[in-house]
């Protein structure tokens, strides 16, 4: 394989089995998603090593976003802390 992320690979026009799977899902045209992967505006988390890999697009323009479960304890009761880990 001639590139190292999924970033790599659409920056060199690789367009890999990931970004199929994701465009797939997303009901994306894959020259768009390749230039927002590129630009680093949609993360596909997909280590080529692993092959039983479903890959899912993460960023602008995409169905899946992270959520963050913020909290405090005992041990730490600063929100500022908890914003700043987000």
């Amino acid at each position: 394989m001639n590139y190292t992320t999924q970033m790599d690979a659409a920056r060199k026009g690789i367009f890999t089995d990931a970004m199929k799977g994701v465009c797939e899902y997303e009901g994306m045209d894959k020259d768009v998603l390749m230039e927002l992967v590129a630009k680093g505006q949609v993360a596909i988390p997909a280590n080529k090593n692993h092959k039983c890999l479903k890959p899912y697009g993460i960023g602008n323009r995409l169905k899946t976003k992270i959520n963050v479960n913020l909290g405090t304890s005992r041990d730490c009761l600063d929100l500022d802390v908890e914003m700043q880990k987000v």
